[in-house]
């Protein structure tokens, strides 16, 4: 009896000892929470404090210090981000705004979301002159944003305003983009156009050409056998000339004079060679073909 008595004594203590080492962690693990809670908050104080004099680089220092302090705190993520949006630098802003959300509460989350908008907006500014497409695509996000800090925060007078003013430029820009491609489209068809008048233009200038070629040719080759039937009948007419001659003076005697009888004969000869020559050439003028117009 003795002895179980001791023992269950001993059991009892063991379990004591237990209970009082857990209860030391745990506030040692408070205690030391707080203390980085302390440090972390007083990061975030100075952090602050360059903020507000327009040190950013400085305020994100303190700020990261912060994180490293307190890794989960919305606060901090949300300070990182905004000291990030001052720097311009807007898609690390909204990296930092993102994390913030996973655990920040409603009225911060209306705040998270009004600078992702605004964040959306300034990165969407810069790429209208690069990207139209994007741009509109990033007002669009911007847009949701607003309606939704609106949402969280329905008092919240600067959200309304932003929304109903990128809304607005939202439209000037899908007008723009609407232009563009019409004008692109123009642009396209009036290139086209141009390929295919330059097309003809070559087609008729070569075309053309190949006639003026064609009836030079021709004009040439009726003028060769102009002459050379010319030829043929002047000779023709010489070797009646010489016959008629010869049969004259055989006839008549070399020194005898043609009585007048022959010598209209010959006359009428000749006027009958001269009207066929000119019948021949009424009936045949030259034709040249009609000049093309060069649109």
């Amino acid at each position: 009896m003795k002895k179980l008595k001791l023992h269950i004594k001993v059991k009892s203590s063991s379990r004591n000892i237990k209970f009082c080492i857990a209860i030391l962690i745990f506030k040692l693990f408070i205690l030391n929470s707080l203390c980085y809670a302390a440090s972390g908050a007083k990061s975030i104080g100075m952090g602050n404090a360059m903020y507000k004099k327009g040190k950013f680089d400085e305020a994100l220092k303190y700020y990261n210090r912060a994180k490293m302090d307190i890794p989960n705190s919305a606060v901090v993520d949300f300070d990182i981000g905004a000291a990030l949006y001052k720097k311009g630098e807007y898609k690390k802003a909204i990296e930092s705004f993102t994390n913030a959300l996973l655990s920040a509460g409603p009225v911060l989350e209306s705040k998270i979301n009004y600078n992702i908008a605004n964040a959306k907006y300034r990165i969407g500014r810069r790429s209208i002159n690069t990207n139209l497409q994007k741009a509109i695509e990033l007002y669009r996000q911007a847009l949701s944003y607003y309606k939704r800090s609106i949402d969280l925060n329905p008092n919240d007078v600067n959200a309304k305003y932003n929304h109903e003013f990128v809304e607005r430029e939202l439209k000037i820009l899908m007008n723009k983009l609407k232009h563009q491609k019409a004008s692109s489209k123009n642009n396209s068809k009036n290139k086209k156009s141009g390929q295919s008048k330059n097309n003809n233009s070559l087609r008729n200038k070569t075309s053309l050409s190949n006639r003026r070629k064609q009836q030079k040719k021709k004009n040439t080759s009726l003028a060769k056998k102009k002459q050379k039937e010319g030829a043929k009948k002047k000779k023709m007419n010489i070797s009646r000339n010489n016959q008629i001659e010869a049969s004259g003076q055989k006839k008549y005697g070399s020194n005898k004079e043609m009585s007048e009888k022959e010598a209209r004969m010959i006359l009428d000869r000749y006027s009958e060679e001269e009207l066929s020559h000119s019948s021949i050439n009424r009936a045949n003028p030259l034709r040249y073909p009609a000049v093309d117009k060069y649109w």
